[in-house]
């Protein structure tokens, strides 16, 4: 009964490795608001908020950039274990693609 749910985990954490690169979609508008920050998606009409973590990340994305780099600047900033960290951003970039804020590129794809 568990196994669908668990395969559908692991498929999604298996989608995005440390050379992936998370690319902000272009109709977007942000805005920060204190110490986080509101998305508008110009197509779809729905409003995001993003808490200061997902803000911090965000801020990144405003070229192409690799998850290891993300990894990188979050474990820089945030007293969080490599582990911990992988997981969480994981789910946060996952979770940005599923509402279309993001996609993930290999490099030969991120470059065109």
């Amino acid at each position: 009964r568990f196994l669908p749910f668990y395969s559908s985990m692991l498929a999604e954490a298996e989608m995005i490795s440390d050379t992936s690169y998370i690319v902000a979609s272009t109709d977007l508008l942000s805005s920060r608001l204190g110490d986080e920050i509101v998305i508008l998606s110009v197509n779809g009409g729905k409003y995001y908020g993003l808490n200061p973590l997902a803000a911090f990340v965000w801020k990144l994305l405003s070229d192409p950039v690799q998850f290891d780099s993300l990894k990188s600047a979050v474990l820089g900033e945030y007293e969080v274990s490599e582990d911990q960290c992988t997981a969480d951003l994981s789910k946060l970039i996952g979770d940005l693609e599923k509402e279309g804020l993001v996609s993930i590129m290999e490099k030969d794809t991120a470059a065109s």
